[in-house]
């Protein structure tokens, strides 16, 4: 029992947390459910266009609140940085679940992401806004940022993600 407490202690104080698997998909869903904004910084926003974007804009809609979503990926225009993108991604370290990244590929990715962005802001412009950056830089890092906390995860990683809960010090 006093382990447990002690545990339960550590826990209640921890200023981040690691997760991943289902915990992870929980707290991004409750980031989704409970925010006004977005800031994505990352690769090529993959994650952004297939699921987050959607799903925030969805709960946004259904709330009737305004949506504020900011994303940085990195600039497809650059032939240098998406070549470089494209390695770190074909990495055995980095890569888990698919090999076949090319600069093109880095391309397409993040345009593919650009023109979700516009076609959700088209599409729910009477409360969404939509601001859009393109980075000269590639992080090995990706980071989301609601109104509750921040989620860092490593590019297509295994590892776990660490989050930084809004009401706690860090």
């Amino acid at each position: 029992r006093d382990r447990s407490s002690v545990g339960e202690a550590l826990t209640a104080i921890a200023t981040v947390r690691s997760a991943s698997g289902p915990e992870l998909s929980q707290a991004y869903a409750d980031a989704w459910r409970n925010t006004d904004r977005w800031i994505f910084k990352g690769g090529t926003g993959g994650s952004l266009r297939t699921r987050t974007l959607p799903r925030c804009v969805e709960i946004a809609r259904q709330e009737g609140r305004p949506l504020r979503v900011q994303l940085e990926v990195v600039d497809p225009t650059d032939d240098a940085l998406c070549e470089a993108y494209a390695r770190f991604r074909s990495t055995p370290a980095a890569s888990t679940r698919d090999d076949g990244w090319t600069r093109e590929r880095v391309r397409k990715e993040v345009y593919a992401t650009v023109l979700a962005a516009c076609w959700h802001r088209q599409r729910f412009r009477n409360f969404l806004t939509v601001e859009l950056g393109l980075s000269r830089v590639v992080s090995t890092f990706r980071w989301d940022l609601s109104a509750s906390c921040v989620i860092l995860t490593q590019e297509d990683s295994p590892s776990p993600s660490l989050i930084f809960d809004n009401d706690r010090p860090h």
